[in-house]
């Protein structure tokens, strides 16, 4: 994933921490889309004066990489956290998570995936020094 997470000395006030959140989702947008990325799943992270580190997170039906779309998903969260407490910061940061772009989590061509895993590996039919053609380890069946 890729984030942004601002520390303060102390942060409370709904239009307060709902400022620094568009701040936040402003620059995570800007560094993802110099990244090449977009992303699914926003998680904002809290962190009270009293230390305790908690995350709330939404997925989205598509990928994003606008900042009112990152700061419309953290608005949301931070807007039910705020209807249940009065909160009182010493951090926010904002996560974007499920990516896919030119540093994404798609495989390089080349790598094996879960789903083809226990599928057989090519064979090569010759090998520097002699012809032989083995069997790949993950294709290898015992007597």
């Amino acid at each position: 994933g890729i984030s942004i997470e601002r520390t303060f000395g102390s942060a409370r006030g709904r239009e307060n921490l709902e400022g620094w959140c568009k701040k936040l989702a402003a620059s995570l947008a800007k560094d993802m889309d110099k990244a090449g990325l977009k992303g699914k799943t926003v998680t904002l992270k809290l962190k009270p004066v009293t230390f305790k580190v908690f995350t709330r997170a939404v997925t989205l039906d598509g990928y994003v990489s606008t900042a009112e779309a990152i700061e419309s998903a953290a608005l949301q969260l931070l807007r039910k956290e705020l209807d249940q407490a009065d909160l009182n910061l010493r951090l926010m940061g904002i996560r974007m998570s499920s990516l896919e772009g030119v540093g994404g989590t798609a495989a390089p061509s080349d790598q094996r995936t879960v789903e083809n895993f226990f599928t057989k590996a090519p064979q090569s039919t010759t090998e520097e020094g002699g012809g032989s053609n083995k069997e790949s380890p993950e294709t290898h069946r015992s007597p």
